[in-house]
């Protein structure tokens, strides 16, 4: 199953231990995320952003292919 595009949290290099739900992205501007999504979509590439499968209910894991996400939510 894919993660939708509002469970993909971007980092900007590696989250703290990893986790996902410990990065508060104070080292990311407002469009970091948009950008650093549409990169990954279009290229695969991840460039010096972590991406990981984050929902609220708990259950994070690392992203590592642009084919685990469901690009159709993205404006």
């Amino acid at each position: 199953m894919k993660t939708t595009i509002g469970d993909v949290h971007v980092s900007r290099g590696e989250p703290p231990h990893g986790n996902p739900y410990l990065d508060t992205s104070k080292n990311m501007e407002i469009d970091d995320r948009p950008n650093a999504l549409r990169m990954f979509r279009d290229t695969g590439e991840m460039g010096q952003y972590t991406f990981g499968h984050a929902p609220a209910c708990g259950g994070a894991r690392r992203i590592t292919s642009r084919d685990e996400i469901d690009w159709e939510g993205m404006r």
